[in-house]
């Protein structure tokens, strides 16, 4: 069997816009009723390398070729961490630094396994490069290991079955493509063009939630002093906050579009003298699986990201402003991803000098955007089975998105049990931890306002 796998036109393009970022990764976070078990969960580290080999592989590109190569490792110890602390406080700071733990994606695997234990907490961490795989990857590769773990844990004899697909191909979702998408394309591509310009005309191209200092680094592409933060929003909340979505007919998702809008408008108007401004923008990444049919298993890169600008005259009515964010909400989904559609099919027609050549490009104006603007990725519903580990269940399970350099600020959304977990990443240069939890209480309070709508 080939130690290799072909790279995709996202692969290469991503290879070539971050893999220098070696915090641009994704993190799944279990919090537990018991810890996992050593031998067990040395076993079910092994036998996910086996069933996803990519996660220990490392990309190889030149101007030739470009695939993943699988790595020879001796020692499960290069992957998996285990730190046991003496009292919960000192292992909640070890949580908190894995968001500073680095993966070089040039020469380690893409995956890291760390168990962070107490003797009355007990927390489990994948961390996964972001070149690999996205938020909803990132989901199906928890699951799966849930799944071996306790599967190894009932029978320590038990071997895998069928491997799922690699999932890098977009040939995999263009099955579904008809006439109709090239329809669609040349829109997505006019009304990006134009909104782009628009922007332009009206110095619309930066824009976040204000912090503490505007004396961060301009010039670095890398996060500086990385954190997170996060807050849940809990079980009875959530059940009135379902109730109410039913009620207005729009989505779970919609809704914390409109309370994030609601919080960044407040936020604003207190720290920033003088705001004037009457428009709000952010970032949305979305998962383009549910819109394009890819099939199920797979862990490649199926993500784009749109931008979302609303204006604030509805701001004071936040019944109208919801309908007025389902309704551009809706209209987006329709297109979504067209564009990147359309450049992945430019690159894969090209050579990989040429695609190089155009990631530098890519790659610019990305740290440009990460630098002084924010978005938003819902990385969706986390189902029991995820955190089943046989022996012992999460009691809470929760997915961080990377950060980005200077003013980027990185809101991540997902839910397990009946309850949402809203996160927010940042740069303590630029915002800091107090600031960063008092915004998240902001959001939560008018996700609760909008509940009762």
């Amino acid at each position: 069997m080939s130690d290799t796998i072909s790279m995709s036109t996202a692969d290469k393009l991503l290879w070539n816009v971050i893999s220098s970022e070696e915090l641009f990764c994704i993190w799944g976070i279990a919090t537990l009723k018991a810890p996992l078990l050593d031998d067990t969960m040395e076993k079910a580290v092994k036998h996910l390398l086996q069933q996803i080999p990519i996660l220990n592989s490392r990309p190889e590109f030149n101007i030739f070729r470009g695939h993943w190569k699988q790595i020879s490792y001796s020692e499960i110890n290069t992957i998996l961490t285990r730190k046991k602390y003496s009292t919960a406080v000192k292992a909640d700071n070890a949580l908190k630094n894995i968001y500073c733990n680095p993966i070089n994606p040039a020469r380690e695997p893409m995956i890291r396994f760390t168990s962070i234990d107490s003797p009355s907490t007990y927390y489990f961490v994948i961390q996964v490069h972001h070149m690999a795989v996205d938020g909803e990857g990132l989901k199906r590769i928890c699951t799966e290991f849930a799944h071996i773990y306790k599967s190894i844990h009932s029978d320590p004899e038990w071997k895998p079955g069928k491997k799922p697909h690699p999932g890098r191909s977009w040939q995999q979702i263009s099955g579904t493509f008809s006439i109709r998408h090239f329809i669609w394309i040349f829109e997505a591509s006019a009304i990006i063009g134009f909104e782009l310009l628009r922007s332009a005309v009206l110095k619309r191209n930066r824009y976040n939630i204000a912090g503490d200092s505007h004396s961060f680094d301009r010039t670095s592409s890398k996060p500086s002093h990385p954190y997170f933060e996060k807050i849940e929003i809990e079980k009875n909340e959530m059940l009135r906050f379902r109730l109410s979505a039913k009620k207005n007919q729009v989505t779970i998702n919609d809704m914390l579009m409109t309370s994030l809008s609601l919080a960044i408008y407040q936020w604003n108007r207190k720290r920033i003298p003088g705001e004037k401004r009457n428009w709000l923008k952010f970032g949305y990444t979305a998962n383009l699986r549910r819109w394009w049919g890819e099939p199920e298993g797979t862990f490649g890169n199926f993500s784009s990201v749109l931008m979302f600008e609303q204006s604030i005259e509805k701001i004071n009515d936040p019944k109208a402003l919801l309908d007025t964010v389902k309704t551009r909400m809706d209209h987006t989904k329709k297109r979504i991803s067209l564009d990147l559609f359309m450049i992945l099919a430019i690159l894969k027609l090209l050579p990989n000098r040429a695609v190089s050549r155009l990631s530098i490009v890519f790659k610019k104006a990305l740290v440009n955007f990460l630098r002084y603007n924010h978005a938003i990725t819902n990385m969706g519903i986390l189902g029991n089975k995820t955190g089943d580990f046989g022996h012992t269940e999460a009691v809470d399970y929760s997915l961080l998105a990377p950060t980005g350099p200077g003013g980027c600020i990185i809101y991540s959304v997902s839910t397990y049990k009946n309850r949402i977990t809203l996160s927010l990443g940042g740069n303590e240069d630029y915002l800091k931890k107090e600031s960063a939890a008092a915004f998240l209480r902001l959001w939560r309070e008018k996700t609760a306002l909008l509940s009762r709508v």
